[in-house]
């Protein structure tokens, strides 16, 4: 990437972070603070840290459309202040009811399909794998990050100052985009300028499929989904194990989990920018899937021996930071200008929609059949994803011309 690129990259991961951090340092502790909240039951408790991500689900679609037809920026700006206003309102509240209104205002700021639109916009298309590669670690380093900070502040000021701190993180992401990235405007005259030369194929069907890349996006939306369905599911399992080989100390816990985030990370920063020279995305999406599949084994067969356990959970992030990367760019692909935040939209609902299934379902097999159950249930949810890729593999693809000269004259003549 250009110094530019790299710039725009570590900005939008800055937003994607800073809000995600906020959110996950409320995770830890909230079922203790509920506590002390007038109306609380374990019902309503739930209901409050899951409703977050029922309002993502509903509005990644309709918030990845307004960006096309409004601008990417301007959708962003939005959703952070949605963020921001739930946070204050859950800060001030005394009652489940108050905080679970907060907490569903700040779901309602459902930015992911903008943010991953704008870094599609943004960055060109040889090397946009790595761009979102740095937004997926930005999600990663913030679990880790809070996992280590939430049970330290909520010692500290509380479970309401946690809120206050939500409500900062949001206003310096506002700060982020408002200050610093590039607007909308400027991408689409310029793709404006681009369609004289090349007009924009037609779609067959936006939805599931692109008139020139026939790939059918909705192997790509199942992908991502039995993705973060295993990435919740394990996350059932894996504490529970850790505890018992290592102890209940979380800072032990945390530090485990850092280093093996950063060295994932670095990893699959290294396999994807030699893959983005020498093989194409398709083949680097399969090996992700492979690598999950066998991190998972290890895993599986790893809850009696530490060193198997950790590599396993090694190379599983390793896979995972790949794939994470890999699904949108390969996605971005297929997606003309115009119908980027809708196609992104539906694609960050099964983001969430996996999520949740994960911790549904993977909550009754513990609960029904053990933590060992989980984990073998996700390896083969694993192995249907590794069959995805080797069907998505075999599907011909054709790059958009339009969009790859597109970014290109962006980045010549549109960034400042």
């Amino acid at each position: 990437m250009n110094p530019t690129e790299r710039r725009i990259a570590l900005c939008l991961a800055s937003v994607y972070g800073l809000r995600m951090l906020g959110l996950f340092m409320i995770v830890p502790i909230f079922t203790l603070y509920a506590q002390h909240l007038t109306g609380s039951t374990p019902f309503f408790v739930g209901l409050t840290i899951g409703i977050y991500g029922l309002m993502q689900v509903l509005l990644q679609i309709p918030f990845g459309i307004l960006s096309d037809h409004i601008g990417r920026k301007t959708v962003i700006v939005l959703g952070l202040l949605l963020f921001v206003v739930g946070s204050l309102v859950a800060a001030k509240s005394t009652t489940i009811f108050g905080v679970m209104a907060g907490r569903a205002l700040q779901g309602s700021g459902a930015i992911s399909s903008a943010l991953l639109a704008l870094t599609s916009d943004l960055i060109r298309d040889e090397v946009r794998t790595r761009g979102l590669a740095i937004i997926g670690f930005s999600m990663g380093a913030s679990f880790a990050l809070a996992l280590i900070l939430g049970p330290f502040l909520n010692s500290w000021i509380g479970g309401d100052g946690l809120f206050w701190i939500c409500a900062g993180l949001g206003m310096i992401a506002l700060f982020v985009v408002g200050g610093i990235i590039p607007s909308h405007s400027a991408i689409r005259d310029t793709l404006a300028q681009a369609e004289k030369i090349l007009p924009q194929e037609p779609l067959k069907d936006s939805w599931t499929q692109s008139a020139e890349n026939p790939i059918p996006l909705g192997w790509l939306y199942a992908g991502i989904f039995i993705l973060h369905f295993i990435l919740v599911a394990i996350f059932l399992s894996v504490p529970l194990l850790l505890s018992r080989m290592v102890g209940e100390n979380t800072l032990t816990h945390s530090g485990i989990y850092a280093l093996v985030l950063v060295l994932s990370f670095m990893g699959a920063f290294l396999l994807i920018r030699k893959g983005e020279r020498k093989a194409p995305l398709q083949k680097t999406l399969q090996i992700g899937a492979l690598g999950l599949v066998i991190g998972l084994l290890c895993l599986w067969q790893g809850s009696h021996s530490l060193p198997l356990f950790i590599f396993g959970l090694l190379i599983f992030f390793l896979a995972f930071n790949i794939l994470e990367a890999s699904f949108p760019s390969l996605l971005s692909q297929q997606a003309p200008q115009t119908e980027k935040g809708k196609i992104f939209g539906v694609y960050s609902t099964a983001q969430f929609l996996g999520a949740f299934a994960g911790g549904a379902l993977g909550g009754w097999l513990s609960e029904h059949l053990g933590i060992q159950a989980v984990l073998g249930f996700s390896v083969g949810a694993a192995g249907l994803a590794y069959l995805i890729t080797i069907k998505i593999r075999n599907s011909r693809i054709e790059n958009n011309t339009l969009q790859k000269q597109g970014d290109i004259t962006w980045q010549e003549e549109s960034i400042k």
